[in-house]
């Protein structure tokens, strides 16, 4: 394995504000949309405590319960996460798996006192889902190089 790849692949999904994240639909054809990513705008709580991620790559992402993704994902988890630096031609995909998480301490945890004003009724009020992503695979591009990491 290639450690100074491993470790800048690392470094971008860490640094980049947010991620692609593309889950399959109902007829198995992927959906694609940005979210935030968590690694960066709550990268304390996902650094310590009980949202901490077990391993490289892991994270959360927290969406609206009332969104199409989240039925999607709850009936098929299989999900691919892409993080991109454009200007410095470099990119990182990593598959894996979702399940929801209903820890109410990883849950409070992740939750931003800010962001009532996107979920309705705030951390308990019915519309946040937090998901647990499992990573896999990862493929980073650097340059117009491609390592591959199994995890």
């Amino acid at each position: 394995m290639n450690e100074g790849a491993y470790k800048d692949a690392l470094a971008l999904t860490l640094r980049e504000g947010l991620v692609s994240v593309s889950s399959l639909d109902e007829t198995g054809y992927p959906e694609t949309r940005a979210m935030f990513n968590l690694l960066k705008v709550r990268a304390e709580a996902l650094s310590t405590g009980p949202a901490r991620a077990d391993r490289d790559f892991a994270t959360y992402l927290a969406t609206n319960t009332g969104s199409r993704k989240v039925p999607l994902m709850r009936k098929d988890g299989r999900v691919c996460l892409y993080y991109c630096d454009g200007p410095a031609f470099e990119g990182c995909s990593v598959r894996g798996q979702v399940s929801e998480v209903f820890d109410k301490a990883i849950r409070s945890s992740i939750w931003v006192p800010d962001w009532e004003m996107y979920y309705r009724g705030g951390l308990d009020g019915g519309d946040f889902t937090v998901l647990r992503f499992v990573p896999e695979r990862v493929r980073y591009y650097h340059g117009l190089a491609v390592e591959e990491f199994v995890l």
